[in-house]
């Protein structure tokens, strides 16, 4: 297959997925002609959740000043920030005991 310019000047390939891609009744009768699953991105996990307990921490901080300032009564504000927190350490103690499953 000859490649053709795109209107951008990079070279675009065109796709024929109707050779590659089985047929949903294909797939569903014969499962050995899927095509081969495509390996799981090796990632950090830690980076994402730490982002996720720092924004949650401000936010904590921010329930607190308004609680105090009786702008915002109740405490539910705090409430919701200290689970943001804590689901955050969850997810810490998952990444954890999972790191090896997903990071190899």
């Amino acid at each position: 297959m000859r490649p053709r310019r795109s209107c951008a000047g990079r070279t675009a390939r065109r796709l024929d997925y109707a050779r590659r891609v089985p047929s949903l009744k294909d797939v569903v009768l014969h499962p050995d002609r899927r095509r081969a699953e495509v390996p799981a991105e090796r990632v950090d996990l830690r980076p994402p959740i730490w982002l996720g307990i720092g924004a949650w921490t401000v936010a904590l901080v921010v329930a607190v000043v308004l609680e105090t300032t009786s702008t915002v009564t109740g405490g539910r504000f705090v409430a919701i920030a200290c689970a943001g927190l804590a689901l955050g350490g969850v997810g810490l103690w998952w990444e954890r005991r999972n790191r090896t499953r997903y990071h190899g």
